[in-house]
């Protein structure tokens, strides 16, 4: 009895002894591990400050930092992309708003408005803004003549004359340039008129038929002519007055006269018996 309990007692030692054995192994394995586990940490920290501390000495070289290629470019404060890629996008330019043309002013002055056969009609004027030798176009009639203005005050002046009696328009155009648009002016018209020799008649046969109808009258206007058409329109001209009439009959029977006025026609110009008087159609 004795002998087993020895027996039990030295086998209840013996697994105490091979437990706290264990433990105590147990015990050297985790702290040798926690060990080593500090000192790589601390080697890592270590190796991460010095990284930190040569990227700032870079930097502070004037290097630029080194990335990954493969990852995108980050947005940075202010709208500018990543410069390690590259240069950025530069925003394109807003077009410059074209700017509104003005509308060019001329003025025109014509030398005389009833003039002769065969004498210059000058048309002058000026034309704003000058530009840069613009051109102007005048127009007389259906003859056209085209000039540019002078730089210092835009002015411009065309001479011009015609062999043929009658009234023809003025127009004249200021073409458009770089500051302005272009101007059409109308200045009227003028006349060139040509001399013809005239007589008048009346007293006697008023009461008679005309050739081109009616009854010649005091109050009769008109004039009498061998060739041109019954109702033909004629303005004469004898100093300073004119007087619009119509062809009304046949005549004069002269010779060296072309015109026959009637008396009403004679009182509005202030010819005499006869005379000499500008003709136009």
């Amino acid at each position: 009895m004795q002998e087993r309990h020895k027996q039990w007692g030295r086998r209840h030692l013996l697994a105490l002894v091979s437990a706290a054995t264990l433990t105590t192994a147990a015990l050297t394995i985790a702290i040798a591990l926690l060990v080593i586990g500090l000192s790589s940490a601390g080697s890592g920290t270590a190796t991460a400050a010095a990284s930190v501390e040569a990227g700032t000495a870079n930097i502070g070289a004037g290097s630029e930092p080194r990335t990954d290629p493969a990852l995108p470019p980050v947005s940075l404060p202010g709208g500018e992309a990543n410069p390690v890629k590259g240069k950025s996008k530069a925003k394109p330019a807003r077009k410059a708003k074209r700017q509104k043309k003005r509308k060019a002013k001329v003025r025109v002055k014509v030398s005389s408005r009833h003039l002769k056969v065969g004498s210059n009609v000058v048309v002058k004027g000026r034309v704003s803004p000058a530009g840069t030798r613009r051109r102007v176009a005048v127009k007389i009639g259906n003859r056209k003549i085209v000039t540019r203005v002078k730089r210092s005050n835009g002015k411009f002046r065309v001479k011009t004359s015609f062999g043929t009696a009658g009234a023809r328009k003025i127009r004249v155009r200021a073409y458009t340039d770089r500051v302005s648009r272009q101007k059409k002016a109308r200045r009227g018209k003028v006349t060139f008129y040509r001399p013809v020799h005239a007589s008048y008649y009346g007293p006697g046969l008023y009461g008679n038929g005309m050739a081109c109808g009616g009854r010649l009258s005091p109050s009769t206007v008109g004039v009498a002519h061998k060739t041109l058409p019954c109702g033909t329109k004629l303005t004469l001209r004898y100093g300073k007055r004119s007087v619009k009439v119509r062809v009304v009959d046949r005549g004069p029977y002269v010779a060296g006269r072309e015109l026959d006025l009637t008396s009403a026609t004679r009182n509005a110009l202030g010819v005499g018996s006869t005379g000499v008087v500008l003709m136009s159609r």
